[in-house]
């Protein structure tokens, strides 16, 4: 080893140990002899030896013989006489007489102070290469010996060859394990597929000594290149890495399955608030499968925050995780500090999940650009339990304004976004001008049991521009109606112009929802202009499908639009079941100016059993059919009374408005018959 290093204050006690294992006699017929071993050399940078010492591992026999794992602890005391230099050298007497593995080699001192200098070198400040179980601690590589500037090597520590169980960090006392910053090239290379079970604990990459200033690698912090199952972090704050101020992404994944990486900072100081921005993503994965980042047990959070571009990215791989961290915010969750582009983005990344069931495993995000986008066919996405544009609390609008989506999805199918399950709901509280969710190109999607438009209490709203925009979607939109969690399925959506727009879809199904409404369908929130609106392909439900099971669960209440509860011009939509102008219970208004308005054909409102019936009631006018409406039905409904039928609750104008040809208003049988 022949890096200078600092490791030398007078009085100073320091510590080398390594590891000898499977020691070979190479060469029979040879005995033992004097000075046969492991010779450990503390050298001056004058060449004169400071302190030396020979560990002969093992009681070494004639011929060949391997022996069993020894350990060789060697101490020495610094003189202050400048940088030292470490030579360890197997040493025997006579050629081809001893081979073997030197290993787990570390060098520290009691204290941080006493760290080694390790900068400046054309290749790697450390290279770990064919060698297991190694530790890298206490170390300042790629700056210079204050820790203010840059004196960089090629790359900061490069673990390769097969290289296994190795640990980077983690030893020092105080400050950080290793400060890794300064270098040209990656702060840290995990170099091949057989470089495994790697620890990366404890460190500064990117920054200088104090975790504040940008002192970044030229390249990544942390390459994981083609590495499997490696840990980067931990869940204690001397486990965490403050991956910050590097030059391209924080941490990049490429071709590598089974990494963790939990319990970091990456793109903020050390104090959690400190904006030092990794000049790309914070995490990028590529080609990589079965990634957890974060985590469902306390410490596992990782706080990414701050980047140049996006936050988390994943493409192209299956089966990764993203649960329970803070992205876009403080590491207090308490004000943001957004990402430039996207919170979490997905592309071609399938059966992934964002978020979990447990508080432990909900992500906090917030981004200028968006939340959470799923596209290029991240097929199979569970999006559960997430908070998406609040404060960690969830009760505060952290997002900015404008062009904003919370949840974007685009050309992936069989996406879950929430759920009826405890814990799965999304709270998504997005700004003026954007969305809540935006679908598109995308089939087989479920919107189930969130907060959309609403914080956590479900009692307060902003003004968001739509709450669920879908154009060339099939989907469901809250209740599924399979008998299985329906009651808890429903989405409480609120405060946006429009509510829910359709467009360009079909065979997509709303039922179950609180549109307009506070959480407990008692009041109206927000302003809205329209609850739905239906202009697509059609063949669309709203409600009820009415086959005894889950009806109730069904219905929708829809209240509060300043222009229409439902507006439809799609044909063959069926809206039935549900509760337009009221509360939830059905026996109190919240009216909106139209319950219903119709500007299409074959549209059917109502039906002949009682699941069907639409209470349209407390509206200024109930339903409205326009001058371009024909062959439309309108059935089995009560227009102008409370759910049971038994009190007026009136719309203040008309029940039922027509202009237009052909409609047919009740029918031939008792099922069909309105109470107006």
């Amino acid at each position: 080893m022949a890096n200078a290093v600092s490791a030398n204050q007078a009085g100073q006690s320091y510590t080398v140990s390594l590891d000898v294992g499977a020691s070979v006699y190479t060469n029979l017929g040879q005995a033992t002899q004097a000075g046969d071993g492991i010779v450990v050399s503390i050298l001056r940078g004058n060449n004169t030896v400071l302190s030396s010492d020979t560990f002969i591992p093992g009681a070494w026999v004639t011929g060949p013989s391997a022996q069993a794992l020894s350990t060789f602890t060697f101490t020495y005391t610094g003189d202050g006489s400048g940088d030292i230099r470490i030579s360890i050298s197997t040493n025997t007497v006579g050629a081809d007489r001893f081979g073997g593995a030197v290993d787990n080699l570390i060098i520290q001192s009691g204290t941080y102070s006493g760290h080694n200098l390790i900068s400046g070198n054309e290749v790697a400040g450390v290279e770990i290469s064919s060698s297991n179980n190694n530790t890298v601690a206490g170390n300042i590589i790629g700056l210079n010996a204050a820790g203010t500037g840059a004196l960089g090597n090629a790359t900061g520590i490069r673990v390769a060859s097969g290289s296994t169980g190795n640990t980077i960090g983690g030893n020092a006392s105080t400050g950080p394990s290793n400060v890794i910053s300064g270098n040209t090239g990656n702060g840290i290379l995990l170099d091949g597929a057989a470089v495994t079970n790697t620890l990366i604990v404890g460190n500064y990459i990117g920054t200088d000594a104090t975790g504040l200033v940008d002192l970044g690698n030229g390249v990544n912090g942390v390459d994981l290149n083609g590495s499997p199952n490696n840990v980067v972090g931990g869940t204690t704050a001397a486990d965490r890495n403050i991956i910050s101020g590097n030059n391209l992404h924080g941490v990049l994944v490429l071709g590598a399955d089974g990494n963790t990486i939990l319990g970091n900072y990456v793109g903020l100081g050390a104090d959690g608030s400190t904006i030092v921005a990794n000049t790309s993503n914070g995490i990028y994965t590529d080609v990589s499968s079965n990634t957890t980042i974060g985590g469902s047990i306390p410490g596992a959070r990782n706080v990414v925050s701050g980047n140049s571009g996006s936050g988390i990215v994943l493409q192209t791989g299956t089966g990764s995780i993203v649960s329970g961290n803070f992205v876009g915010l403080t590491a207090n969750g308490t004000a943001a500090r957004m990402n430039t582009f996207k919170g979490i983005t997905l592309a071609a990344m399938t059966d992934a999940t964002i978020g979990g069931l447990t508080a432990e495993s909900r992500n906090v995000v917030v981004s200028n650009d968006g939340g959470i986008k799923v596209v290029q066919g991240s097929h199979g996405t569970q999006i559960l339990g997430n908070y998406v544009g609040t404060n960690a609390a969830g009760t505060v609008g952290l997002a900015v304004a404008t062009d904003h989506f919370g949840i974007e999805i685009d050309d992936s199918s069989n996406i879950i976004i929430g759920g009826g399950m405890a814990g799965a709901r999304n709270v998504i509280l997005t700004g003026a001008g954007s969305y809540g969710v935006f679908v598109t190109n995308s089939s087989g999607l479920k919107v189930q049991g969130n907060l959309i438009g609403l914080d956590v209490t479900g009692e307060n709203t902003s003004a968001s521009s739509r709450g669920i925009l879908l154009t060339n979607v099939s989907a469901t939109i809250g209740t599924d109606g399979d008998g299985t969690n329906d009651a808890a399925e429903g989405n409480v959506i609120a405060g946006a112009p429009i509510n829910i727009d359709l467009q360009g879809t079909s065979g997509t199904v709303i039922a179950g929802n609180l549109i307009g409404t506070n959480a407990s369908g008692t009041a109206i929130l927000g302003t809205s202009t329209v609850g739905i609106r239906d202009e697509s392909d059609g063949s669309n439900r709203i409600g009820s499908n009415a086959d005894g099971t889950s009806d109730a669960f069904e219905r929708n209440v829809i209240a509060g639009a300043t222009s229409s509860g439902i507006y439809v011009t799609a044909p063959n939509t069926v809206i039935a079941g549900n509760y337009i102008g009221t509360n939830a219970a059905g026996n109190a208004a919240l009216g909106n100016a139209n319950g219903v308005q119709i500007h299409g054909s074959n549209i059917t409102i109502g039906g002949t059993n009682a699941a069907s019936r639409n209470v349209i009631s407390g509206n200024v006018r109930g339903l409205n059919i326009s001058a371009a409406s024909t062959n439309n039905v309108v059935a089995g409904n009560y227009i102008g009374t409370n759910a049971a039928g038994t009190a007026a609750l009136s719309n203040t104008q008309n029940g039922v408005y027509i202009a237009g040809t052909n409609n047919v208003i009740g029918g031939t049988t008792s099922g069909a018959r309105n109470v107006i």
